[in-house]
């Protein structure tokens, strides 16, 4: 994180749009699209059990790591990796650092458990009851 938080719109594998709050410069960086007050979403923040995808980025020197969300399933820097530059804090300042980026997460979602107790399946094991 570098600056200046902001609504910006995530889009998720399924095509939902996503309005969620992320550090500007490096949202512009990974691919999220900026929102005016306009523009359609889906839902308002990160749907309960879903996760953003992200990569993990190193920089050059080798001493700080961070990891970023990625805005758009096709983003370069999702599918593809390699050199990226991205704002960093250092103390009241945003810097520019250039580094790598490794490891791709894909978005995941955790479904909710939505049978009941007790509840009869209808399945049939031959007996009576």
């Amino acid at each position: 994180m570098a600056g200046s938080i902001k609504e910006m719109l995530y889009t998720s594998d399924t095509g939902e749009r996503w309005l969620v709050n992320i550090d500007e410069s490096n949202g512009e960086v990974f691919n999220f699209d900026d929102y005016t007050g306009v523009e359609p979403f889906d839902q308002f923040g990160v749907p309960p059990g879903a996760s953003m995808r992200y990569v993990n980025w190193q920089a050059d020197s080798g001493q700080l790591k961070r990891k970023f969300w990625v805005g758009k399933p096709n983003s370069a820097a999702f599918i593809q990796g390699g050199a990226v530059t991205v704002a960093v804090l250092n103390g009241n300042a945003a810097v520019l650092l250039p580094g790598n980026l490794g490891t791709a997460i894909g978005e995941y979602r955790r479904l909710p458990n939505t049978s009941t107790a007790g509840e009869d399946t209808g399945l049939n094991d031959g007996d009576a009851t």
